[in-house]
């Protein structure tokens, strides 16, 4: 944008951040506590997901923002071809990964990112699964949500990076879990009431994120869904898809959510992750909790986030809430699988991708 343009967007934006409190308007878990009085903590859960939709978690064990956004920063200084070789096949026709790997900045709309993301580890290791079965030339629906990862060449100057996202996927993983059973028992079930959902070969996706700044790009250059009034949108209002989300913001503002149609800044905590939930986990629920809708404004700086999904399995149930009732969508799909890959091909980086064929087991 014009250098007095973006003068204005940065200023509104020191503005409304020197005004917020510390924790602003959300609840705080802390989750070693929590683990301790986990009643005490559903109660919390209930509460923010019921109002705000969004909170933060504190004193995750062995959680240290500073080491994963090293690995972050280290992956996207890397020159752009060597990350176009991890490029997925609808940006690198040459590259076999369709779902998972790098996708680059997409010139134009609000969206004006570039990512990294990987499939889970623990029970399956999704490094080892790199084969795909095809009919008619289209490849099976399961695999490729099940795709093998990619990764950078090791670099004898940062060797750890491979080790270190693992270490974090691990990390985010157990959160998840744990939040999870918090929200079983803030409905008033047993805790482990909804663990059936992700018994096996979870579909969570850790995305590493860098948002260059469009500040000073001309005005001619930045479409006018990227802008609303004097901010600058580098991700657009929008509500996430699936369960949960669990977001490392390293320190960074940028992100809003939105509160009664106004546009609140939700401030950063020092080795906090940001939890919400996405439109699955509030149909789950009937409703009863909320999936805020949420955007991302320019810095005037380059900005970095880490988002995990925490997300069931392929062939997990999703066509009734948790107390028995059916739950009606467009498509009627029953299994998670097939509704992730239809709601995944709606984006615009994903829109040239073939999703394969869906076959029940």
């Amino acid at each position: 944008m014009e250098t007095q343009n973006g003068d204005v967007i940065l200023q509104n934006s020191e503005k409304s951040q020197n005004s917020m409190k510390r924790n602003g308007p959300l609840e705080t878990i802390d989750l070693a506590a929590a683990l301790e009085t986990p009643k005490d903590a559903a109660k919390v859960i209930s509460r923010a997901l019921e109002n705000e939709g969004f909170l933060y978690i504190v004193n995750i064990p062995d959680f240290e923002s500073a080491e994963l956004l090293k690995a972050t920063k280290w992956f996207f200084n890397l020159p752009l071809n060597e990350k176009m070789t991890l490029a997925r096949k609808a940006f690198e026709p040459e590259n076999v990964n369709t779902f998972r790997g790098y996708n680059p900045v997409i010139p134009g709309g609000h969206s004006y990112k570039e990512a990294f993301e990987i499939g889970m580890f623990g029970d399956f290791d999704y490094d080892k699964h790199k084969k795909k079965t095809y009919i008619d030339s289209r490849p099976l629906m399961r695999d490729i949500a099940m795709e093998g990862n990619v990764w950078p060449d090791y670099d004898p100057q940062y060797p750890k990076f491979k080790d270190t996202i693992i270490k974090y996927c691990d990390i985010y993983r157990k959160t998840g879990e744990q939040v999870l059973q918090l929200i079983a028992l803030s409905l008033g079930l047993e805790k482990t009431a909804l663990d059936h959902l992700f018994q096996s070969n979870i579909l969570a996706m850790f995305r590493l994120l860098h948002y260059p700044s469009r500040v000073n790009f001309s005005r001619s250059e930045i479409p006018d869904e990227a802008i609303d009034g004097d901010e600058l949108i580098t991700t657009g209002a929008h509500a996430d898809s699936s369960y949960i989300t669990l977001l490392a913001t390293f320190d960074n503002w940028g992100l809003q959510m939105q509160q009664k149609g106004v546009w609140i800044d939700v401030p950063p905590i020092k080795d906090s992750l940001l939890m919400n939930i996405g439109a699955l986990m509030s149909e789950l629920v009937g409703g009863r909790f909320r999936a805020t809708i949420h955007r991302v404004v320019d810095l005037g700086k380059d900005r970095f986030s880490a988002p995990f999904f925490y997300s069931p399995s392929f062939d997990a149930d999703i066509s009734k809430t948790y107390d028995g009732k059916d739950i009606e969508r467009p498509g009627q799909y029953k299994k998670y699988g097939p509704w992730m890959l239809k709601r995944t091909s709606q984006f615009k980086e994903y829109s040239s991708t073939d999703f394969g064929v869906y076959l029940e087991k």
